[in-house]
């Protein structure tokens, strides 16, 4: 469909965090098709819900190249646009709303954004081993500072850009910008980082310490070659949310915040807390199992649909019979 030199391009802006929004150009170069198939998942490995990400598109348009003129194209189905684009190249521009704190979608508020690529970038269809691109604006409003684990190709003064072997790969890497508490710490010569969203005074010396041990444990258990060179630990903080989500050099987390040890606190440990250090201990575990080791239907799953398994016990159940 395109070129071996081709890549896809994605650029993403937030230029107003109070409106919850963020948006989105998409580059598609020359290709062999009279038209283009566009679509958005429905669901995000490792939640295996239908999520119906495209709801929140809530502007779409679509242009050539040069911008000059408008290219045809209408929806297909709730999650899917197709573009009469006769082989040329063309530009898509979209608007994404962002304002459900968990860790399978995204969120933006004054503080922070977290987005999961699943609900920001747009799938070209057969076009599965086609490198990405990726260009975050660095927003005027929010702090500007990015997390993920996308290899970053260029840190400008107004952009960071990333590259992405293919789509698969792009939504694999949530994205943080903004406002945190962050840390790195090595583990047998792995870059571990703790992310803690907004300005909560967590004790993140505290958590680093009580996180080494769990880490070298999952090294040691797995044995090498080690799957990941650098991993992050990305936490939003909240009253009372909970949940994790494992990606392929990450996990995305979600944890009240004052059930994290604050600073100044005793050394005690809570309930609470016990409970989020074994959430990131189940969270690491899926860099191997789910994420590298796992039955043939989840290799390439169809994120359009439903994607049925009675499997899902070893997924998620198999951790807890070896604690």
């Amino acid at each position: 469909m395109f070129p071996t030199d081709s890549k896809i391009q994605y650029q993403l802006a937030i230029p107003n965090p109070e409106y919850h929004e963020f948006t989105i150009e998409m580059t598609v170069p020359a290709h062999s098709s009279e038209s283009v198939m566009l679509t958005l998942p429905a669901w995000i490995p490792g939640s295996y819900m239908i999520r119906d990400f495209a709801k929140s598109i809530v502007t779409f348009d679509v242009q050539s190249l040069d911008g000059n003129n408008t290219v045809a194209w209408h929806k297909a189905d709730k999650q899917t646009w197709a573009i009469e684009s006769h082989g040329n190249a063309f530009t898509v521009l979209y608007t994404v709303y962002a304002n459900d704190l968990s860790i399978r979608s995204a969120f933006i508020n004054h503080e922070y954004a977290f987005i999961n690529g699943t609900s920001a970038f747009l799938q070209i269809e057969g076009s599965d081993e086609t490198p990405c691109e990726l260009t975050v604006i660095k927003p005027n409003t929010l702090n500007p500072l990015i997390e993920t684990s996308l290899p970053m190709s260029i840190d400008s003064d107004s952009l960071w850009q990333f590259t992405s072997t293919n789509y698969d790969d792009l939504i694999d890497h949530p994205l943080f910008v903004g406002e945190s508490l962050s840390q790195s710490f090595w583990v047998d010569g792995i870059e571990f980082v703790l992310l803690f969203s907004g300005t909560t005074p967590v004790d993140i010396e505290r958590v680093t310490k009580d996180l080494i041990p769990i880490c070298e444990h999952h090294l040691s258990l797995f044995g090498k070659p080690y799957p990941v060179t650098r991993y992050v630990f990305m936490t939003l903080l909240s009253e009372s949310g909970y949940g994790g989500l494992e990606h392929m050099s990450s996990t995305a987390l979600l944890y009240p915040r004052y059930d994290l040890p604050l600073m100044g606190e005793s050394d005690e440990k809570s309930d609470g807390y016990i409970t989020f250090l074994s959430l990131c201990s189940h969270e690491l575990f899926h860099t191997w199992h789910v994420k590298r080791i796992k039955p043939a239907i989840m290799v390439t799953p169809d994120l359009s649909q439903e994607t049925y398994t009675n499997q899902l016990w070893i997924y998620e159940g198999f951790y807890e019979l070896l604690r």
